[in-house]
């Protein structure tokens, strides 16, 4: 069975997680992790859409952007939770945004199959942090990965 080109960035995405310093327990897509096993990163696969191009028909090449998120539930006190969740914003970010595979994969600057804005990019990040409930958060980044979507290797 051949991995498609998303499958493919998906799995990465979920390895890379998974290596990031600090993460006690990593998943793909998975509903609830206790309370004990955190500081969690989980990944949510997300939707994608294909950029309007009325040429890419049939086989033909296009580009895709899909729309990743990573939920990190993690908890503090309430007088350091919301530095300790920047923190981990920025650990997430960095691990994506500079990990070569991806960036290949997507067809970023430094692929082989180098496409327009191929590669990984920072949407947005939203937390569950709220008045009375500052001990517990997730901490959600999105992202969207523009990659070449050629229907002949699928």
């Amino acid at each position: 069975m051949t991995l498609s080109r998303r499958e493919a960035i998906l799995a990465r995405i979920a390895d890379v997680i998974a290596t990031i310093p600090g993460v006690e327990t990593a998943g793909r897509n998975v509903d609830r992790v206790a309370d004990s096993k955190l500081p969690a990163a989980v990944l949510f696969d997300g939707d994608e859409e294909a950029f309007e191009n009325l040429r890419a028909t049939g086989g033909a090449i296009n580009i895709v952007s899909m729309s990743p998120t990573i939920v990190v539930s993690l908890g503090d006190v309430p007088e350091n939770v919301g530095t300790v969740t920047n923190e981990w914003l920025a650990k997430v970010q960095k691990a994506i945004l500079f990990d070569s595979q991806i960036e290949q994969l997507a067809g970023g600057r430094a692929a082989t199959l180098r496409i327009p804005n191929g590669g990984a990019r920072y949407v947005a990040a939203t937390t569950s942090l709220a008045e009375g409930r500052s001990a517990e958060v997730n901490l959600t980044v999105h992202f969207s990965i523009a990659y070449p979507f050629n229907p002949t290797t699928l």
